[in-house]
């Protein structure tokens, strides 16, 4: 009897948690600084075709229980599965790098500000080797610790953030040009991997009836959310928007109540960067599984600490470097995203075959 990583509900936590943590500190400032108001339109676009793969992915699992690698496998050789196994581990070490750099930004100037950011963020590598050595399951486990933990930070801050809200600072709705709505969507395509998951997650769940319309609902409930908070961040702070860097640290700044109570919020964000440690690692973790699997079955410890060290050196050596990183990623990276988060996945049905159903 074939066994399962995962449960669907634990892929529905992280379709929606790991999904809107993803999104919190640099992407509303992306999105303002190149469409204005109108990046609640661009933020909807990429979200809209996300759902849609992800449903597309969803629905071909209750057609067949195998994992992509073994469809590609039963279509075209073991040999093209472990050259698809490899650019896929390649994907996710590359999906994982701007989260970590972007994170270790993030804490350092909200949290740690005296500590060089480096000396912050290295304990993340020892607890990302533990956990890329453990596979799915733990990943899974992970998940529903987590899910909690995000409900109560995320419902906390987007309360703050609301005294300060003005829908004013959203209007006019459609002044800004088509072009620039596209631009931004595709210069923040980098912010989306959960269609790539999804199709990782593929065969690792034993599927039910139903299980389709959970996933995508769950994963459309975390796009619902961020485009709540992007409505809230640009109400708030309208043309300066640009310029407030991580966003998810300032809408709750100037709560009313703070002055009685003190920063309260800050709780919620040291809570929340829980969370956002284990999507963090979740690429990570899926970079050594496709690694493992098609190439050193029994070697998984050695493979997390090969890409954990890989990793690790490329955050030293771009360490000074963000604002190049940054600007490299708006962009280019779109073409590697597109390519994986929403070509490939859609692609996967076209190696069904009736004897695999």
């Amino acid at each position: 009897m074939k066994s399962y990583s995962l449960y669907t509900r634990q892929i529905c936590f992280i379709l929606l948690a790991y999904n809107v943590c993803s999104k919190l500190l640099l992407y509303p400032n992306k999105l303002s600084y190149i469409s204005g108001n109108g990046l609640l339109f661009s933020a909807l676009i990429t979200i809209a075709l996300q759902t849609a793969i992800i449903w597309a992915v969803s629905f071909l699992c209750s057609k067949t229980d195998k994992t992509f690698l073994e469809l590609v496998r039963a279509k075209f050789g073991i040999v093209a599965e472990k050259i698809v196994a490899a650019f896929a581990a390649a994907f996710f070490a590359f999906a994982a790098l701007y989260p970590l750099l972007e994170n270790k930004l993030y804490v350092h100037v909200a949290f740690y500000d005296t500590i060089p950011s480096l000396t912050v963020f290295l304990p993340f590598f020892i607890f990302s080797v533990y956990a890329c050595g453990k596979g799915l399951n733990n990943a899974a486990r992970c998940a529903d610790i987590c899910f909690p933990i995000f409900v109560f930070c995320m419902a906390l801050l987007l309360t703050f953030s609301l005294p300060q809200f003005k829908c004013e600072n959203l209007l006019p709705l459609f002044n800004t040009p088509a072009k620039k709505i596209l631009t931004s969507s595709l210069s923040t395509c980098h912010f989306f991997s959960e269609s790539a998951f999804m199709l990782a997650f593929m065969g690792r769940f034993k599927y039910s009836k139903g299980d389709c319309t959970k996933i995508t609902l769950s994963y459309a409930l975390g796009g619902l959310i961020v485009l709540i908070f992007l409505a809230l961040f640009y109400g708030t702070f309208a043309s300066l928007a640009p310029m407030q860097q991580f966003a998810i640290s300032k809408i709750s700044v100037y709560f009313p109540a703070a002055d009685l109570f003190g920063r309260v919020d800050l709780l919620a964000l040291y809570a929340l960067e829980i969370v956002s440690l284990f999507y963090m690692v979740l690429p990570l973790q899926l970079c050594c599984d496709h690694l493992t699997l098609a190439f050193l079955p029994k070697k998984r410890a050695i493979i997390s600490l090969a890409v954990n060290g890989l990793i690790l050196v490329l955050i030293v050596l771009l360490d000074s470097s963000f604002y190049k990183v940054n600007a490299w990623f708006s962009s280019w990276s779109y073409i590697v995203f597109l390519l994986f988060t929403a070509l490939i996945p859609a692609c996967a049905w076209l190696l069904r075959r009736k004897n695999e159903i």
